[in-house]
Parts: C-alpha cells; structure tokens; sequence
C-alpha cells in the first residue's frame, strides 16, 4: 500500500488526437445563431428575400445583388451572458462580457445601366461573417455527500496500480497516482481518504471560448430589377476552447485525511472547411420579394489540440492531512 503525503501532484501525459464525436460536439457545431451586421440581428436573421446586407452572403447570397452602390460593413458587438446553476438547493450564478466583431467586408458594384444591357448591376463580396459566438461561463456549487473519489474507486475495482492505464481507466489511475485512492490487502481494490459520511463542497466552473467564422467571396448580379442572382464560397473556420475546475473541500476539517482536491479539464477545438450556396431573390411586383436558396454540406476538418502533451503540466491536485 502507498503511504499518505501532504501534498501530491500527477504528471499527466494525453494524446493530442481526438479519437471521436460525442453529441455535444454535433450539437455546438451544427446549431447557428443569427450574427453578422446590426441590421441581420436586429430582424433576428430573416434577411433572405431582403438583401442588401452583407450577413445575407452567408444565408441567401441573392442579396448581395440588391446592392446598388459599394459598401464597406463592420460591426462591432458587444455580448453579455449570464448564467444561473442550481444544485442541491445552493443557487449560483455566474456572468461574462465579451467584445467582438459581428462581421468585417467589402461589396463592390459595377454599374450596367450605361451600356444598356439586362443585367443592371454585377457585385463581388468579401468578408467574414460570425455564424455562431461560444463565449459562456457557468459556475455550480453545493454540499453532497457523494464524491467523484467513489466513482473513480468503483471505475478502479477489480485491476491493480499497474493495470489502470492498460484498461483504460485514465480518471482512476489520475486518482491513484494523485494519492486520493489507495489500494488494500488484495491489491485489486481501493479506498479513498473520506470517512463514512463525511460531506465535501463541490464547485464546478466551466468557462468556453471561441466562435463559428465564415469568410465569404461572393458573386451576383441584378437582372432588370425583378430578378437577384448571387453564388457564395463559404471558407467556415471554427475555434472552440472550453476550460473546466472542479473542486472538492471537506465541510469537517480534521474528520479525515482529505482536506481538497482540484480537477482541472481543458479542450481546444479548431476546423476549417467549405461549403458553397446559391441564392435568387425574385420581386414580382415592387412590394413583393420571393426569397430561395440552396446550401450544399459543409465539409469541416476538425482537430483537438491538447496543452497538457509535457510532463511537466499539471491537471489534478489534492491536500490530504498525512496519517
């Protein structure tokens, strides 16, 4: 059996490939949000058959052929989260700020009406739309009696110290290694430093970063007035960063070994794809404007990059009271 100390720290060493999606990642990456210039925002992104907005190069690209003169778009925005937790009745509540660019383009037109053709106006867009904002902190804190040490002892049941690894029971071996389980006589099963009903205060905070960007270079046209054409080629680029600290502190000092532990969970996330759309816009008398567009699939390259691949980063801590 190992012997309890007062302080111990895990050198933790992970593989900086991500092996697989789960549904949070198809569910963060697949819902967008309405963004891009104030005017898109403010009418909740029901641009489509109006046009004349540069966050329509991202949605129905028709729009850009409504434009009738060049124009240069930035928004700047500035958001504000706030979120409220409940957990074992202790309420908490947590906020963010963040600034950050709407959108940032360019649409230039070319006047025809000169050379008396049926195509009045032919425009070219580019620029960079935000599709999606990741920015969010969330705090949770309560009393329970139950502990992530008990999940990581029952996880660990059955394999002994060196087996951990090999079976790929990481958060245990972390605990092991970390010096909150300890093995017994028959060295296949384990022990944390809680007593028998000892309570422990449980705060978790998760803060995420990052956004859903699409630069966009855009073509189209404006056909005697009635009709708006317009192709986009959407270079999507995604950069998620979620940062967690779970911590556990005993409500009795002295009641056991254990005095704390601190869990820290870090993810950065970055893709960068393509996708392309094709929009017409179709004004059958002036108060009327008919609104249609097609979205191929968007083919995104993800990868996972991971800080912790030295042996001297850190991710679990625990205080243990020595014996």
């Amino acid at each position: 059996m190992k012997k309890n100390i007062s302080t111990a720290v895990l050198v933790l060493m992970v593989a900086g490939t991500a092996l697989a999606q789960n549904e949070n990642d198809v569910l963060r990456y697949s819902q967008l949000t309405f963004g891009g210039t104030a005017r898109s925002s403010a009418m909740g992104g029901s641009m489509g058959a109006l046009g004349a907005d540069f966050s329509t190069l991202s949605g129905n690209p028709a729009g850009i052929g409504v434009y009738r003169r060049s124009e240069i778009s930035i928004t700047p925005q500035l958001s504000f989260q706030s979120n409220t937790a409940n957990y074992n009745g202790t309420s908490s509540e947590d906020q963010k700020m963040n600034f950050n660019l709407g959108n940032v383009g360019i649409v230039l037109t070319k006047n025809l009406e000169r050379r008396n053709s049926e195509w009045k106006f032919v425009q070219f867009g580019l620029g960079l739309n935000r599709l999606a904002d990741f920015q969010s902190r969330t705090t949770t804190s309560g009393v329970s009696s139950a502990s992530l040490l008990d999940v990581y002892r029952d996880n660990a049941a059955g394999f002994t110290p060196d087996e951990l690894m090999q079976q790929q029971r990481y958060s245990s071996n972390l605990a092991y290694q970390s010096y909150l389980l300890d093995t017994t006589s028959n060295n296949v099963n384990y022990v944390n430093p809680l007593a028998p009903g000892e309570k422990v205060t449980q705060t978790k905070t998760t803060e995420t970063k990052g956004a859903y960007n699409e630069t966009v270079l855009t073509l189209g046209g404006n056909y005697m007035d009635k009709l708006f054409l317009g192709f986009t080629l959407g270079l999507p680029t995604i950069n998620y960063t979620e940062n967690t600290v779970y911590t556990e502190t005993t409500t009795t000092p002295g009641m056991s070994n254990f005095q704390s532990m601190t869990l820290n969970q870090y993810l950065n996330t970055t893709g960068n794809g393509v996708n392309f759309k094709f929009g017409a816009i179709y004004k059958p008398i002036e108060s009327v404007r008919v609104g249609l567009a097609v979205h191929s699939p968007t083919w995104l390259s993800m990868h996972a990059v991971c800080p912790y691949q030295s042996p001297e980063r850190r991710n679990l801590r625990s205080r243990c009271r020595p014996k």
